[in-house]
């Protein structure tokens, strides 16, 4: 569900859509063309995710949509090698799942998903006993993800957080959890 813009395009509200044409019908943009020849370029890529921002204020996106859209955007800074946009990017995410955790309903295996994304995002933050509460709540609950997948997944992201503070710190202490 999380991250799976096609998948979140139909739960776009018709109020949403009415509201975005009549934005558009007062405010036209003045000679703006926004097509692609080929592959996209990285700054091409990073204006669609801006024009999708700016599109979001004037509909009104959920949260998770916004959410979904800072996510992706964590990953492509990620892969430029830009720290600190990768790290505000991850905060922002991190802020408009939280929201969304508390304001939106979901079943228990969605909950499941975005107690693992909370806990993936706070270990990019460098907040490790907040990731390991989101991915103990994950690992304590009844749903779907780990039923099918169980501890390794979290286990998986503990160590691989461990194993990068204790690079980082040059200790040599790790966490290992419960079987």
């Amino acid at each position: 569900m999380f991250a799976y813009p096609e998948r979140q395009y139909k739960k776009i509200r018709r109020t949403a859509i009415q509201r975005g044409r009549q934005y558009l019908e007062e405010s036209p943009p003045a000679a703006f063309s926004f097509a692609f020849d080929g592959q996209r370029t990285v700054q091409q890529v990073i204006t669609s995710y801006y024009l999708a921002m700016r599109t979001f204020e004037v509909v009104g996106a959920s949260p998770e949509q916004w959410a979904n859209l800072w996510l992706r955007l964590v990953w492509i800074y990620e892969d430029l090698k830009e720290e600190q946009l990768a790290l505000e990017a991850a905060e922002k995410a991190r802020n408009y799942f939280a929201e969304a955790m508390s304001t939106t309903a979901r079943s228990a295996a969605g909950d499941q998903q975005l107690y693992i994304l909370l806990g993936e995002l706070e270990l990019r933050l460098g907040r490790g006993g907040e990731a390991f509460r989101n991915f103990h709540t994950a690992a304590t609950m009844r749903g779907e993800i780990l039923a099918t997948k169980g501890w390794p997944l979290i286990e998986f992201r503990i160590c691989v957080s461990s194993e990068a503070h204790r690079l980082r710190d040059n200790t040599l202490h790790t966490k290992h959890l419960p079987s």
